[in-house]
């Protein structure tokens, strides 16, 4: 028996009944059929409307399978990705001199474009080549509401790791708010500043920390292993070297962060709650940076 939701598209067998996890129902191909089987024992019990339509849709997973290796292609693609990004840095700032404004966008375009390169290449070489169905990137009216939450659960969850460090620290925020404010300066600042923080990161960064590397990873090992990995990685990306000691908050904040949200993917089996939540929690250091 097989211990998960199908796809539409599920071979016939038997799966996890969405109206009661206690059993198995038979998926016929097209659909759930009246067999049912428990403690060794079939027998008929008609799928009600609730459980087929409610239950079910909440639960139902069509999110793509990655496996094992495509974490190694993740990797690539985000080592790659960083890459460029420093890359274009460099040559912008060799050009062009002090631009905060046009180094932050063009950076960060160059970052983006190799993490959904990434993605792309792993949905067409395993799943259907459709990006949003193979990550499931859907939303439901519940999810504003739901992501707000989540947001406040993340901030409030870092607060115990970042606090100590930094008292041990003794960090001074303000030299780091305005150099990121520098790139928020004027209209042009404030408007890319938003979309990127809040439409561009979320979007992007959940597509490939929790729909490819997490997924990856869970096809490895526990959800609980492969949200804490993948986490771990998450902070890491956003490390900067001008920040300094700053990074140890960064990691800290961004981590848990990447927990929250891990945990988000993994119970409702897509991707819309998550860069909603991603969006609130980015929310903060975008009115930062426009008030820096």
């Amino acid at each position: 028996m097989a211990g998960r939701a199908p796809v539409s598209t599920a071979a016939p067998g038997w799966y996890a009944d969405p109206g009661d996890g206690r059993q198995y129902r038979y998926w016929d191909g097209q659909g759930w059929t009246a067999g049912v089987a428990r403690d060794a024992q079939v027998r008929e019990q008609p799928i009600t409307a609730q459980s087929a339509a409610q239950v079910w849709a909440e639960r139902e997973d069509h999110r793509a399978e990655w496996p094992a290796r495509s974490v190694f292609i993740g990797v690539g693609g985000a080592l790659g990705a960083t890459a460029l990004a420093a890359g274009v840095s460099v040559a912008v700032d060799a050009v062009l001199g002090d631009e905060p404004l046009v180094t932050f966008v063009v950076a960060q375009l160059a970052l983006w474009a190799g993490l959904l390169l990434t993605c792309v290449f792993v949905s067409r070489r395993y799943a259907s080549a459709r990006l949003l169905e193979d990550y499931a990137v859907s939303f439901r009216a519940l999810d504003l509401g739901r992501g707000a939450v989540l947001s406040i659960i993340a901030r409030v969850a870092a607060i115990p790791l970042i606090v100590p460090l930094v008292i041990l620290l003794e960090l001074d925020s303000s030299e780091s708010l305005n150099d990121l404010g520098e790139v928020a300066r004027g209209p042009a600042g404030v408007t890319f500043t938003l979309i990127f923080l809040l439409i561009g990161a979320p979007l992007v960064e959940e597509l490939f920390f929790r729909g490819l590397l997490q997924r990856s990873l869970e096809s490895r090992f526990a959800p609980p292993v492969a949200i804490a990995i993948q986490a771990l990685l998450f902070g890491m990306a956003h490390l900067s070297v001008p920040l300094g000691a700053a990074n140890a908050v960064i990691f800290a904040g961004t981590a848990m962060a990447g927990v929250v949200l891990g945990i988000c993917a993994w119970r409702y089996h897509r991707l819309g709650p998550g860069i909603i939540a991603h969006g609130f929690f980015n929310l903060v250091p975008a009115i930062l940076m426009v008030l820096g």
